[in-house]
């Protein structure tokens, strides 16, 4: 089994250094903040998943394509995005 951990809280205020998924659902104007902090603190190959907001910074790896037309967006730290 995988081992997995959950945690609800805010996001800038806690460390994600071993984190190795991600998932978001911020308003647009946050998203540049929230994806330096995760290319400073997580490593290589770490998942960035993003709902219905893309980042300006990157390009995703992945986009999802949902039922309701919603998107998910799809990123993967790698070691030229630390910033």
């Amino acid at each position: 089994w995988l081992e997995y951990e959950i945690i609800h809280g805010d996001f800038f205020d806690g460390t994600i250094k071993n984190a190795i998924v991600l998932y978001s659902y911020m308003i647009n104007y946050i998203m540049e903040k929230i994806w330096k902090k995760i290319a400073n603190e997580c490593r290589p190959w770490t998942l960035f998943f993003s709902s219905s907001f893309p980042l300006k910074v990157k390009e995703p790896k992945s986009v999802i394509t949902l039922p309701d037309n919603g998107r998910i967006f799809i990123y993967e730290v790698e070691k030229k995005d630390k910033l």
